[in-house]
């Protein structure tokens, strides 16, 4: 009796891991789509804005773009992480308040923005970001509305109708920037393009996730529910912001704007595995994680563990591939203006092997709703990052800051796998095989070919 009894829990728990294991790979796939739908329309709309606009351009806008990221990540207060880990997150008072939250937050970002834009303007020595500021935050508020449905279906590992949204929207948007920009030659054509983006996007949440109807609430237990993991995720997003934004808006005031336009582009590039990563943890692996962990947690270790082996499998090679062929890349794709950032791009390129194998561990910490070793993690790369643009700056110029940027992220990496091993037992030496094998080919084939 007890055998059958056995034997039937494990054939339910089979069963239970080939569905999840099938919403993995379909999720997957989907976000990898979306992915390949994005990289293609900015890399395409690239190749042609560099033929209209002067690297200082680029320059200009990648600080605009560094502020309105700062300013969603810098005032994370744990809506959409709330939505997806808290249990009790599928009512209508739970949604509802997440939606009424968020609405706030963006007129008050938006306000901040208009009232420090003289300031930014004053300090990056650029008069135009006056009025170029307080117009591109509207797309905050644009975001504020978006609704709390769409939230709940990541939740249970929805990715089709988001990426085919999103895919729709940058068609959209970017082909009006490519027009507007042939006609007017002024990159407000860039700023409008994003606005299209946000409003879209926010009128899509509405029309194609209908589960609950959106309305005004501010539910005290909800809202404190909310602060509790976003007390520290703040200061967590508020890191990873100085980190993966606060390049641009340091360098913005040690380097010329055109240097400045050439590591963007550089950047771009450098950042596709990293942007692969963060799609797939915010869309599949931090929800099925914590799925696991709720409904399983005798299996999360091993769980983590296949996962984290078949991301490296992938990711790694990927980046090798933009360390060989970057350089020819910007070369071939690019007006000679630009062709320096190819040589940014190598060097980024081989700290990214370093980089991808931590932002694949991290999404264990949220996953087991510890906000607070997630908050670690990301202060802990800070403590390193932004010295080390000071320090390189100091002794070598532009690229001494290169430089000290990538010896924190091979730094970063022994902090991560610390912080995590509280929650998994990582295979300490499959990884190291995995990573000096992959660097040591890639350093290789670049001396002996490049």
């Amino acid at each position: 009796m007890n055998k059958l009894i056995f034997q039937t829990l494990q054939n339910k728990l089979t069963q239970s891991f080939r569905k999840d294991h099938s919403k993995i790979l379909t999720g997957s796939i989907w976000t990898m789509i979306g992915f390949g739908s994005e990289m293609f329309f900015r890399m395409g709309s690239s190749l042609i804005l560099t033929r209209i606009f002067l690297p200082e351009v680029f320059g200009i806008m990648a600080i605009v773009t560094s502020i309105m990221v700062g300013m969603e990540m810098l005032s994370e207060v744990g809506v959409r992480t709330s939505l997806i880990q808290n249990p009790n997150a599928k009512t209508v008072k739970f949604a509802q308040t997440a939606w009424t939250v968020q609405i706030i937050r963006g007129f008050v970002l938006w306000f901040l923005v208009f009232i420090f834009s003289s300031f930014l303007a004053a300090h990056f020595q650029e008069p135009d970001l006056i009025y170029l500021l307080p117009i591109a935050a509207i797309s905050l508020v644009f975001k504020g509305f978006t609704s709390s449905n769409q939230h709940l279906y990541s939740r249970e590992l929805g990715v089709q109708k988001i990426v085919l949204a999103k895919v729709f929207v940058q068609f959209i948007s970017i082909c009006s920037v490519i027009i507007l920009s042939f006609i007017y030659k002024s990159i407000w054509a860039i700023i409008i393009g994003s606005l299209l983006s946000s409003f879209l996007n926010t009128l899509l949440s509405f029309i194609l996730f209908q589960h609950f109807k959106m309305r005004l609430m501010l539910d005290k237990q909800v809202v404190n529910s909310i602060f509790k993991i976003g007390k520290w995720l703040f200061f967590a997003t508020m890191f990873h912001f100085l980190i993966s934004q606060g390049d641009r808006l340091i360098l913005g005031g040690l380097i010329n704007k055109t240097e400045l336009g050439l590591y963007n582009l550089a950047a771009m590039f450098t950042q596709i595995p990293i942007s692969i990563l963060a799609a797939l943890s915010g869309n599949i692996l931090f929800p099925f994680l914590a799925k696991k962990f709720n409904e399983t947690p005798e299996y999360f270790n091993q769980t983590f563990n296949e996962l984290l082996h078949k991301l490296l499998r992938y990711m790694l090679p990927l980046v090798a591939t933009l360390a060989i062929l970057g350089n020819m890349l910007i070369q071939l794709l690019y007006p000679e203006d630009f062709h320096l950032a190819g040589q940014i791009l190598q060097l980024l390129a081989i700290a990214s092997f370093f980089q991808v194998i931590s932002f694949a561990l991290i999404p264990v910490l949220l996953s087991r709703g510890d906000s607070f070793r997630h908050m670690l993690a990301y202060l802990s790369l800070l403590t390193l990052y932004l010295p080390g643009i000071y320090v390189g700056f100091d002794f070598y110029g532009m690229w001494g800051a290169f430089y000290g940027m990538c010896t924190a992220q091979i730094l970063w990496l022994p902090i991560i796998m610390t912080l995590v091993r509280t929650y998994v037992q990582l295979n300490l030496l499959h990884i190291a095989k995995i990573l000096c094998g992959y660097l040591f080919i890639t350093l290789i084939i670049i001396s002996i070919f490049i």
